[in-house]
C-alpha cells in the first residue's frame, strides 16, 4: 500500500525538524568554541594595542626632550654657520618623523622662520591624548580580559558537570555547582566535608547520588571556586 501524499509530506516535515534540532545543537557547541577564541583573540589584540600605546608614550617623552635639547644647541650656535644650518636641519628631519608616525601631530607643529616647533604646551596636549588612549585600551583589556576568565569558568564548570564516561550526560546539573562553588568562594570550604550542611544549601537539588559526587570531587570544586574568584576580583578592580 503505497504511503499518501499527506503521509509523505508529513515525514518529509518531521525529518526535517530532526534534523534543524541536530543542526542546532551541534551550532551551540561550535559557537561555545568560536565565542572562547573570539574572546581570546579580542583580548590578545587589546593587550597588544595597549602595550604599544604604552610604548610610544615613552617613546614620545624622549623624542620631545631630543627636540628641546636640538633646540637649547640652536640657540647657542651663530645663526647662518654651517653647524646652525646641521642643527635646524637635525631638528625639522625629527619633527618629521615625529608627523609620520602620528599624522595626528600635525595640528601641533608650527614653522617659525624655517625651524618645526613643538610647543612645550603642545607637546603636553599630546602626550595627555596619548595617555587617553592608552587607559582606554587599558580599560577594554581588563574588560576583554575578564570576559574571557568568565568564559573559561563557564566552560570548566560545564567540562566539570559532565559524565566522565559518557560527555552527553551531566552528572550534577548547572544550578548545583555554581550554588555549590558561589559558597566555597565565600569561603566555606567546609561544607564540601559536610553532607548536612550541602543537603542544607541546596534543599531539593541535594539527591544522593548529586552529594556523592560533590565529595568525591572537592579539589575540583575548589579550583572553580578560585576561578570564580579572580573573576570577582577583577570586577572588583575595574569597577573601582
Amino acid at each position: 500500500m503505497k504511503a499518501s501524499l499527506v503521509t509523505l509530506r508529513l515525514w518529509a516535515a518531521a525529518i526535517a525538524a530532526v534534523g534543524l534540532v541536530v543542526y542546532g545543537f551541534a551550532e551551540a557547541i561550535e559557537t561555545t568554541a568560536e565565542k572562547t577564541k573570539h574572546l581570546q583573540e579580542q583580548q590578545e589584540q587589546l593587550k597588544t594595542q595597549y602595550d604599544e600605546a604604552r610604548n610610544s608614550i615613552t617613546e614620545l617623552k624622549s623624542s620631545f626632550k631630543q627636540l628641546d635639547d636640538l633646540g637649547d644647541t640652536l640657540k647657542s650656535l651663530t645663526q647662518g654657520t654651517e653647524e646652525w644650518q646641521q642643527n635646524l636641519q637635525d631638528i625639522n628631519f625629527q619633527v618629521l618623523q615625529l608627523l609620520e608616525k602620528y599624522p595626528e601631530l600635525a595640528g601641533e607643529i608650527e614653522n617659525v622662520n624655517g625651524k618645526l616647533t613643538i610647543s612645550a604646551a603642545g607637546q603636553e596636549r599630546f602626550i595627555e591624548a596619548q595617555q587617553n588612549r592608552a587607559n582606554d585600551l587599558a580599560k577594554g583589556y581588563y574588560a576583554a580580559t575578564m570576559a574571557k576568565n568568565r568564559q573559561d569558568y563557564e566552560n570548566a564548570v560545564t567540562d566539570f558537570r559532565t559524565n566522565k564516561f559518557d560527555s552527553s550526560e551531566f552528572v550534577a546539573s548547572e544550578a548545583v555547582v555554581k550554588k555549590v562553588v558561589q559558597e566555597v568562594a565565600n569561603g566555606n570550604s567546609a561544607i564540601l566535608g559536610d553532607r548536612d550542611a550541602l543537603s542544607n544549601l541546596l534543599g531539593g537539588m541535594a539527591s544522593g547520588e548529586v552529594l556523592d559526587f560533590i565529595q568525591d570531587n572537592t579539589t575540583e570544586l575548589q579550583n572553580l571556586a578560585v576561578k570564580l574568584q579572580a573573576n570577582t576580583e577583577s570586577q572588583s578592580l575595574l569597577a573601582a
